[in-house]
């Protein structure tokens, strides 16, 4: 008697990967849940026609309100419920965000079967039956057993004290960092905008009179994109959604 084929929950961060492998819309034994954010208002034509083709296997989730991590917290939900209801499915996001990782181990270690994929390639193989889903034991979380502690040895020849180092104060942003970025972005014809992420940053530190590469320019770039107001390829190639709320 053969054994019948898992099926796959595929849940898809849209607003971190924001473009989808059509071709496994409609396999057997996948099924799909679209989350997209509050400001995603335009799906291209060839992906609507194919989820309106397979509308039986496909869900698409539209989140109506923005705020920090609000995608990600809807998608834990949709996954967490999906789990309750068919706990022995196996279980996949598809998503570049590593936040998820902690959250996933911990699923894994009670025997659920959970993945995060940066892209389709993985699910490919799956759909095509040239990888085979991880066994659940194979799964579960290893804890390092700790390290025992190194022997202290006490020098007979006291050592010259030497004044401990003032840890050096990081500079932060203004707090109205992120809204006069926009607000300069916006005035900017579409054309005229940094096309990668190294002008941007460029640009923005110079309007904010900040050190281009430092830490915070890379926390504010960060923060742009979370918000949904910018996205970037592989590449780095960057995508504007500046529509004012």
């Amino acid at each position: 008697m053969s054994v019948p084929a898992p099926i796959h929950h595929v849940f898809i961060d849209f607003e971190n990967v924001r473009e989808i492998d059509l071709s496994l819309i409609g396999c057997p034994n996948f099924q799909f849940v679209l989350l997209l954010g509050a400001q995603q208002t335009k799906l291209n034509v060839d992906v609507v026609v194919k989820l309106l083709e397979h509308a039986g296997s496909v869900q698409m989730i539209r989140l109506t309100a923005m705020g920090k991590n609000a995608l990600d917290f809807a998608l834990v939900y949709y996954a967490g419920r999906a789990v309750a209801a068919a706990p022995k499915d196996h279980f996949h996001i598809i998503s570049k965000d590593t936040g998820y990782d902690p959250l996933l181990l911990h699923l894994r270690s009670t025997h659920v079967r959970i993945r995060r994929h940066e892209d389709f390639a993985s699910l490919q193989l799956l759909a095509s039956g040239r990888e085979s889903p991880a066994p659940v034991q194979n799964q579960e979380v290893a804890v390092p057993k700790p390290k025992p502690a190194a022997k202290k040895v006490v020098q007979v020849i006291a050592a010259k004290k030497t004044p401990a180092k003032t840890p050096a104060v990081k500079k932060a942003l203004p707090i109205n960092a992120l809204e006069k970025s926009l607000v300069y972005l916006r005035k900017k014809k579409a054309e005229n905008r940094p096309k990668n992420e190294k002008a941007l940053m460029n640009e923005l530190a110079s309007h904010l009179q900040k050190q281009a590469g430092s830490a915070e320019m890379h926390e504010l770039i960060r923060k742009l994109a979370e918000a949904g107001h910018l996205s970037m390829n592989d590449k780095k190639k960057v995508d504007y959604h500046l529509e004012a709320a």
